[in-house]
């Protein structure tokens, strides 16, 4: 990630972790995609091209120091207050946790899934829920 040294994030988002999903679709002959709220979009021959080229284009973009935190923050903020597809969001503590129990790419994506849905139903997944439903931290 891009850090600007003098880069201070909205403290809205502070006590949030948030995943972006690439969205992907055919168009006509062949693939676009991109992450949600970006600008710009990748086509591709095929699915898996048009994925890799996402990565290679998101790569490309941080270091050349084309990559606006400020844009990803509106982003954020925005789906804190409408979710949009393909941005996912829990407390960072939850997080933290995940983390440091070792979870797998598969149990954070589990995760992220459900708190949006709980966010989605007007409920809360805080650490405390989930460690009351997972009280020997398995997933």
């Amino acid at each position: 990630m891009t850090v600007l040294p003098d880069y201070e994030p909205p403290e809205e988002l502070i006590s949030w972790a948030f995943h972006f999903e690439p969205q992907i679709g055919r168009d006509g002959d062949g693939w676009v995609a991109h992450y949600p709220g970006a600008t710009w979009t990748v086509r591709g021959a095929s699915e898996a091209e048009a994925l890799d080229k996402l990565k290679d284009e998101y790569a490309r973009r941080q270091g050349s120091g084309q990559f606006d935190l400020a844009d990803s923050d509106a982003v954020m903020l925005a789906h804190l207050r409408e979710p949009i597809p393909g941005v996912y969001a829990m407390p960072n503590d939850l997080y933290r946790e995940l983390r440091d129990r070792g979870a797998d790419q598969a149990e954070f994506r589990r995760v992220f899934a459900e708190c949006e849905a709980r966010r989605a139903n007007g409920e809360s997944y805080t650490l405390a829920d989930w460690l009351a439903e997972h009280p020997t931290g398995d997933g």
